[in-house]
């Protein structure tokens, strides 16, 4: 799947969430396994944190902090960071920064939307 994404010409949107059902995919197996085979260094987990970075580093270069589809793969990433790999020091850390990103977005658009309406009134 890796060399197809390269190779075709889809939108940032589009190859952000290829590379995050992909990861979600492996979480899953990660998951359904448990135990030993649900540890860091099995094949499936190795997997997932891979595509999860991937698809965190598209995002994160490509989208603002309170696009649906950046805050997807931070949350998804965060749970497989707090529940497979057993970095909930990571886990919080990363969806608490991107909370108070998507936060202070949210403040800057809605500036810029009443200026806009002070504008036109």
């Amino acid at each position: 799947m890796d060399g197809i994404l390269k190779n075709l010409e889809i939108t940032t949107e589009e190859k952000i969430y290829c590379y995050k059902m992909k990861a979600d995919h492996y979480r899953y197996i990660s998951e359904l396994k448990g135990g030993k085979e649900k540890a860091k260094d099995a094949e499936s987990t190795i997997e997932a944190m891979r595509l999860y970075k991937d698809a965190y580093k598209v995002a994160k270069r490509n989208m603002g902090a309170v696009r649906p589809e950046f805050l997807a793969v931070v949350l998804n990433y965060s749970v497989f960071l707090y529940e497979i790999a057993d970095d909930e020091n990571k886990a919080l850390s990363k969806a608490r920064r991107a909370f108070d990103n998507a936060v202070i977005d949210i403040e800057i658009v809605a500036e810029k939307e009443l200026d806009e309406v002070n504008l036109l009134l």
